[in-house]
């Protein structure tokens, strides 16, 4: 196990390179960093967002890191020089989403959530305004398509590994699942009793997995719409979840302090991690299913080996 610390705030959002070989990080303390795993070290810090840092994402070909923070604004950066241990990076201006209207006093105006399209055409982003937005990506710009339907902040987005259906969630209690290419006719997944925090695709894109203040993971069957399966243990909100690279497990992270791992072929838990590091709001599964990393309101980051939950 590796303790990461550097980060001045609660870490809010956690991203593998699509390599494995790199972490990425997004804090309360308005700033990005890149993680040496080999020294337990920041490799880079990103700095520029004058809010909370709430989302972090890299594109398939990992050259664009994509940050949304509660300043109100996307970024997009170009990172693979850094990647490559070259450069200091540099900000894509080009994709700037304009500033959204505060929501009282707790919340403020901002981008909450963002993930790439699996081909980085595309990205998408939700925000505390209730808005949904999907961008269409070229060399020099970005068009930009609003999804309308959510009726309180968005709080997740997730596209499916196929790239046919992006799933979007919120504090409006429903699950919707759009069409990635055209943005429109979502469905509705609706069953959640309470805020919705966070969506995951199965890897086969067969199977969507959302949760969040009701403290349970709902499983959805996408073809059929229907809930497959009701995931519950966790005795508070749960912030985020992320399938294994193999879809045969789910691993969730919660305000509960606690992050579990879930064998979705009984439904039951496999293991409950307790490392102290206050509410768990982000976690993360490296692409060769080897590692996982959580991020806690202790502003520290866990990177565990996964095999030590068989």
């Amino acid at each position: 196990m590796l303790i990461l610390r550097g980060h001045l705030g609660p870490v809010r959002a956690l991203a593998y390179s699509p390599d494995g070989r790199a972490l990425v990080s997004g804090s309360e303390d308005r700033t990005i960093k890149l993680w040496n795993f080999a020294t337990g070290q920041v490799r880079y810090g990103l700095a520029g967002h004058e809010a909370d840092v709430r989302a972090v994402a890299f594109s398939p070909d990992a050259r664009r890191l994509a940050s949304g923070s509660w300043d109100g604004t996307l970024r997009v950066w170009k990172v693979r020089k850094l990647l490559q241990g070259l450069g200091d990076g540099s900000l894509r201006n080009w994709l700037v989403e304009p500033r959204v209207r505060p929501l009282g006093t707790n919340l403020g105006g901002g981008v909450w959530c963002v993930a790439f399209a699996p081909d980085g055409s595309s990205l998408a982003t939700g925000c505390t305004d209730g808005s949904a937005h999907l961008w269409h990506l070229t060399a020099d710009e970005a068009k930009h398509f609003p999804l309308r339907g959510h009726r309180w902040p968005v709080s997740a987005v997730c596209f499916s590994p196929n790239g046919k259906w992006l799933a979007t969630a919120g504090h409006d209690r429903t699950v919707r699942l759009w069409d990635a290419s055209l943005g429109r006719d979502p469905a509705t997944l609706p069953g959640h009793t309470d805020w919705v925090r966070a969506l995951a695709f199965s890897p086969d894109s067969k199977t969507l997995a959302s949760a969040g203040d009701d403290r349970v993971v709902r499983l959805w069957d996408v073809a059929s719409r229907a809930e497959r399966t009701i995931l519950a243990g966790h005795t508070n909100a749960i912030c985020h979840l992320v399938f294994s690279a193999d879809g045969c497990s789910l691993t969730t992270a919660g305000a509960d302090e606690t992050v579990r791992v879930w064998d979705l072929v009984t439904g039951r838990e496999r293991r409950v991690f307790d490392w102290g590091i206050g509410r768990v709001f982000s976690v993360a599964v490296a692409p060769d299913g080897m590692t996982a990393a959580a991020g806690g309101s202790n502003n520290e980051i866990v990177v565990w080996d996964l095999d030590a939950v068989d």
